[in-house]
């Protein structure tokens, strides 16, 4: 054992190198796997670092270009609401609209009275084109009549209290010489009176006996009487003093 060890370091201090126990060939494929390995794992990671840097590059530049390009794209149409479907409807559908009042679900009718309570101020000739050409006055002034000449429609009408003259003209008194009426249109109270030339006898209320039959009348038989054209026309012309 020593004579090994002298030997080994003359031939060292004469400065050649030893021969070195030989490495398996187990061992040399070990180490080149290992380093095969290694190389694969580089070029993986380099593989997969260039693959992330082009999808963030990608990813980068498709946000510019929509951003750019936004102002020139044309605007996305709303979509159409589906149109309601009419089949299966009949007219027992719409009873329901039919039976409703839409205006007075109630179903309350106000009194005249309340209606007209609204409209105290004093009345004011009125502007529309009507004309009283006459009246025939009885103590119960719901019953008094007056005659009025609607000259929009060329029409003469016979009206009492609360009776409508027009839609919106309700008749709320009639007096010997004129009418009180109810103007809803204008909001006031109106009225409308005979012409001087015509009321110009007294105007008594209808409460005496009647007149006795004048020249101009004739019995013919119990039922049947003879009457002048001229008394017919005179009575007319004064039907206050007839009532």
């Amino acid at each position: 054992m020593r004579q090994g060890w002298h030997k080994f370091l003359d031939l060292f201090s004469r400065g050649a190198r030893p021969a070195l126990p030989s490495i398996p060939s187990s061992l040399k494929g070990t180490r080149f796997r290992v380093k095969f390995l290694e190389k694969l794992s580089g070029r993986a990671k380099r593989i997969a670092g260039i693959s992330a840097g082009v999808v963030a590059s990608a990813w980068f530049v498709a946000g510019a270009v929509s951003v750019g390009l936004a102002p020139f794209l044309p605007e996305a149409k709303p979509p159409k609401a589906a149109a309601p479907s009419s089949r299966g409807k009949t007219l027992a559908t719409y009873d329901r609209i039919i039976a409703r009042n839409l205006f007075n679900e109630r179903g309350l009718i106000p009194d005249v009275d309340d209606i007209n309570s609204g409209f105290r101020g004093p009345p004011v000739r009125t502007s529309l084109p009507l004309q009283l050409t006459g009246v025939i006055l009885v103590s119960d002034e719901l019953k008094s009549v007056a005659s009025i000449e609607d000259k929009s429609r060329n029409q003469v009408i016979a009206v009492r209290v609360n009776d409508p003259i027009k839609p919106e003209v309700i008749v709320q008194k009639i007096e010997a010489d004129k009418v009180i009426f109810i103007n809803h249109q204008s909001g006031r109270r109106e009225y409308v009176d005979l012409p001087k030339d015509v009321y110009s006898l007294s105007v008594r209320k209808g409460t005496g006996p009647a007149p006795s039959a004048g020249a101009g009348i004739q019995a013919a038989s119990e039922t049947h009487y003879l009457i002048d054209r001229t008394e017919v026309d005179k009575s007319l012309a004064n039907l206050n003093e007839i009532l």
